[in-house]
């Protein structure tokens, strides 16, 4: 009889099979260019300077949240991926429509393992509406992250 054992640095956890991007994910994919430089190719953000996206919850929970740093950005001390991080993301709300903020969050709910629902021009519409009047970046305490738990 064979005994089958696991190598000790074997991943225990099993790839996710990649599903198939939608056509807003697709788009995204192309929005998501303007966010590589910081947030890499592979969503997993430069260690120490900028968080990674990988199963981020913030990105992965509702919606409302990454729409508003996406449109407003944010700065100062977050806890993401078990490392501190102390920079400053700028806001996008000027520079990409409510379709084109939709779609990279499409891409990155659904890149790399991610799994979240999909996001609407017409949710985005309503949050920028919302936040209009805003000038400055978001901190973690005006959006209620907890800095010890926030992924």
């Amino acid at each position: 009889p064979h005994t089958f054992t696991t190598h000790p640095l074997a991943d225990p956890q099993p790839p996710r099979p990649q599903v198939p991007l939608s056509p807003s994910a697709q788009r995204g994919e192309q929005v998501y260019l303007a966010c590589v430089a910081c947030h890499q190719p592979d969503g997993k953000g430069l260690p120490g300077a900028f968080p990674p996206l990988v199963g981020s919850r913030n990105l992965l929970g509702p919606v409302d949240l990454p729409t508003r740093i996406i449109l407003k950005g944010l700065q100062g001390p977050l806890h993401a991926g078990g490392k501190y991080y102390n920079g400053m993301m700028p806001g996008h709300g000027d520079l990409l429509t409510d379709q084109q903020i939709a779609d990279v969050l499409n891409y990155t709910r659904g890149a790399w393992g991610n799994m979240a629902e999909e996001v609407r021009a017409g949710t985005v519409a309503t949050i920028r509406s919302e936040i209009t009047g805003r000038t400055s970046p978001w901190t973690t305490k005006e959006l209620g992250l907890d800095q010890e738990s926030s992924k």
